[in-house]
């Protein structure tokens, strides 16, 4: 019994012993695993501490990592700008003359011209007659059976399309039909366009009639060579009579007595389809022939839909001489000036494309987005230089039309594009290096799960 007792006294004591060399085994791990800590804690205070010239080592590093000043890469930059500056200095002129051809340049009625900026161009008659004698040799037997058929007096009721193509435009006429005052008066609610009072002349008449719009004209002008009538840009539409029944009759009047409108006119254009089809394509040759008659001579033809809208300025920009010729030659001019600054952007583009690829391809063995960000320096700064030479050429060459506009928006893009990009890219480096800082070599999940 006693001896049992001894046993388990003696397993006892063996326990304890165990157990407190165990205590003094974790005490020891705690107390190294704590001394550990502190030291973590004092070196991140440091680095805290000390945080600015962390920050401004980490800066100078990823400066030196993606600095440009190397072989290699002042290689591209010299290749990149070489490149740029033989685009701009290859590319054509923008046509900056935006100036007008002087009234005195421009055509008489009925005028060849001779000399000037308009030298060869035709006016009036002279051009008409031509285009007409041309289509006529052209259809000359379709022409010689129509004008048998006219002449044999075997007429409909509506104009022929040998009338609509031969004989003068109605929304020419400018005298009225009655001579007596009441045929002298104002037409109704007409502005008066003239200095002399007088409603209709040859000084208004292409503004005060739709037939002349360069646009409405298509619509209302073919209508009217159908139907023989004139319309006003209030939309007052009255017969027009010829001097006589010949084919080749110029004398017309505007018969202001007329009962008739705009319905009248488009009904009796669908009733005259519906005879014979070929006088709507009749109608548009003859209304084609005669706007370009009109658009070289002295006052040309108004801007399009502006006297429709305002009269009185459509009228003093033709005396100003802004009518349709010159908008049309401004559209012109500022569409290929477009498309020449496209076309600037778009090889500028491609260069920085090529280039770029080119150097992202020479070398696999460097992180991927340092290389990127040199690669961007290098063509941001040989856009700057290319565009600088092109800003220089054209101070001292004064020629505005080498001004390099594609170019140098591309610059100024890539400027505050890269810009961003490498901001950002410096932003996650600096991040990155003050949180291995932080971090340090220790385990820090090892450190705090010791148990």
């Amino acid at each position: 019994m006693l001896t049992m007792t001894y046993s388990v006294r003696t397993g006892d004591s063996m326990v304890r012993k165990n157990r407190l060399k165990q205590l003094q085994n974790d005490y020891s791990a705690v107390s190294q695993k704590e001394q550990a800590v502190v030291q973590e804690m004092r070196r991140v205070a440091s680095v805290l501490d000390n945080i600015d010239e962390t920050i401004d080592t980490l800066d100078a590093e990823f400066e030196q990592k993606t600095g440009i000043v190397n072989k290699e890469d002042l290689s591209f930059l010299f290749v990149a700008t070489f490149l740029q500056c033989t685009r701009w200095l290859l590319m054509p002129r923008m046509d900056l003359d935006f100036s007008k051809i002087d009234r005195s340049d421009r055509l008489n009625d009925n005028e060849l011209k001779q000399d000037g900026p308009l030298l060869g161009e035709k006016s009036g008659s002279r051009y008409e007659n031509e285009q007409l004698n041309n289509y006529t040799k052209k259809y000359k037997d379709k022409y010689m059976g129509e004008k048998e058929a006219f002449d044999a007096g075997d007429r409909s009721g509506h104009t022929s399309w040998l009338e609509i193509l031969l004989r003068p435009v109605p929304y020419d006429a400018m005298n009225a039909n009655d001579s007596s005052e009441a045929g002298k008066k104002l037409i109704p609610n007409i502005r008066d366009f003239s200095t002399e009072g007088v409603n209709i002349c040859g000084q208004n008449h292409h503004v005060a009639t739709l037939g002349h719009d360069p646009f409405l004209g298509w619509i209302f002008g073919t209508m009217n060579i159908m139907s023989r009538k004139i319309s006003f840009i209030n939309l007052l539409t009255y017969d027009v009579i010829l001097g006589s029944d010949l084919l080749n009759a110029k004398k017309q009047t505007i018969d202001y007595a007329s009962n008739t409108n705009v319905l009248d006119m488009t009904q009796y254009c669908f009733s005259s389809l519906q005879e014979d089809v070929k006088r709507l394509p009749a109608a548009v040759a003859r209304q084609a022939m005669h706007l370009e008659s009109d658009k070289l001579t002295k006052n040309g033809l108004p801007i399009p839909l502006l006297s429709a809208i305002n009269p009185e300025l459509a009228q003093k920009l033709i005396k100003n001489n802004w009518n349709s010729n010159e908008v049309e030659r401004m559209v012109k001019k500022l569409s290929k000036n477009a498309g020449i600054v496209g076309l600037q952007a778009m090889l500028a583009l491609m260069i920085n494309l090529i280039i770029k690829s080119i150097y992202l391809l020479c070398s696999d063995e460097e992180i991927f987005s340092e290389r990127e960000v040199r690669i961007r320096k290098i063509l941001s700064v040989s856009n700057v230089m290319a565009s600088s030479s092109n800003l220089l050429y054209v101070a001292f060459t004064k020629d505005a039309g080498k001004l390099d506009v594609g170019g140098i928006g591309v610059t100024l893009y890539n400027l505050i594009n890269d810009k961003q990009f490498i901001k950002k890219l410096k932003y996650e480096y600096i991040a990155n290096g003050i949180e291995n800082e932080i971090k340090g070599n220790k385990d820090w999940e090892e450190l705090y799960n010791w148990r």
